[in-house]
């Protein structure tokens, strides 16, 4: 291996989810959706649009991670 093949192997791309901003933004709303969850547990079946709305949150995180999880999983393929 000579080190022109090193470059290839250590090079990171650029993106914006390694982004510390992007970090601190994705952090501060998995923050906010965790208290959200804890005032629709506690209000129960009082809110039932309230239990619904999570439930469609967490769906949502879920399958942005999944996708961003897969994306990694490519990019280090390649």
């Amino acid at each position: 291996m000579d080190a022109g093949d090193r470059k290839v192997l250590t090079s990171v791309k650029g993106i914006a989810f390694r982004h510390p901003a992007a970090f601190a933004a994705a952090a501060g709303l998995l923050a906010t959706l965790l208290a959200i969850n804890a005032y629709a547990f506690i209000r129960g079946a009082d809110s039932p649009w309230l239990l619904g709305t999570v439930i469609l949150g967490d769906m949502l995180v879920i399958g942005v991670g999944i996708f961003v999880a897969a994306r990694e999983v490519l990019v280090a393929e390649r």
